[in-house]
């Protein structure tokens, strides 16, 4: 089973079926690495988490699903975790065909948006797979050089102008009301910033990436999902999620 396929496997199982051990067991290394910043460490913390999400009533929607090598990227919702329904960005690293590796970040979903857009919405399909190299190139280059490195002067070369679509709930359609936005943070004294971006995995289309930093003066997680079309960000969406204090997070895993 691929990487791709065990995920989603898993998934789908844990969340239709009562009893969650026999389908921990099967999918999850018993060597398992939890950096989720809510869950403790080690395989046997995730039977009691997920049979409290069962008894929660918690509901999952995979929205999307990509991967590269041995990494898989699940962009989802869900509902029953709060009062409001919940987005996630899943990352999981499969090892001889167990998930062996977690990482996450969530935010509760804001339904009223700047761009009037759904967190979650819009096309899924994974396409354009000869692309992939190169669109992993497009989106790294921009991450590194925009939102890490500051130098927002050659966004052009890397997004569709004006035709961006943005599922940020704080920030309009259109290329140029990113660093607009950045730039209204700095101006208030609550800059976002990006100090390194850890993770990227591609397949066609679509690429995620897992970055870190500080807003409103605490640290976060920035998790972003991009589409490309024809060589330039075509579709943006993310989670941007405040981490606890490292005394509150349940395992020495860290959370990156």
């Amino acid at each position: 089973m691929d990487p791709k396929t065990l995920v989603t496997t898993a998934l789908t199982t844990l969340a239709d079926e009562d009893d969650p051990a026999p389908a921990v067991e099967r999918f999850y290394s018993p060597d398992f690495i939890q950096h989720s910043p809510m869950l403790p460490a080690g395989r046997d913390s995730l039977v009691p988490a997920f049979s409290a999400f069962k008894s929660a009533g918690v509901k999952y929607e995979l929205m999307r699903v990509i991967a590269e090598g041995d990494l898989v990227a699940v962009h989802a919702r869900a509902h029953g975790l709060a009062e409001v329904p919940v987005v996630i960005f899943h990352l999981f690293r499969v090892e001889n065909g167990l998930i062996a590796e977690h990482w996450e970040a969530m935010m509760e979903q804001i339904m009223d948006t700047v761009g009037g857009r759904d967190m979650v919405d819009g096309p899924t399909e994974v396409t354009d797979l000869e692309a992939t190299e190169a669109n992993k190139k497009l989106v790294t280059q921009l991450t590194e050089e925009a939102f890490i490195g500051g130098d927002w002067s050659n966004l052009d070369a890397y997004v569709n102008s004006d035709k961006l679509l943005q599922h940020d709930p704080h920030i309009p359609d259109g290329a140029s009301s990113v660093p607009a936005a950045f730039a209204l943070l700095e101006a208030a004294g609550t800059p976002m910033t990006y100090r390194a971006l850890h993770r990227v995995v591609a397949e066609g289309n679509y690429v995620f990436t897992q970055s870190e930093g500080d807003c409103v003066g605490k640290p976060h997680a920035f998790c972003s999902l991009f589409r490309v079309a024809d060589g330039k960000i075509a579709e943006h969406w993310d989670v941007v999620a405040e981490l606890p204090e490292p005394e509150h997070i349940p395992h020495d895993n860290g959370l990156f």
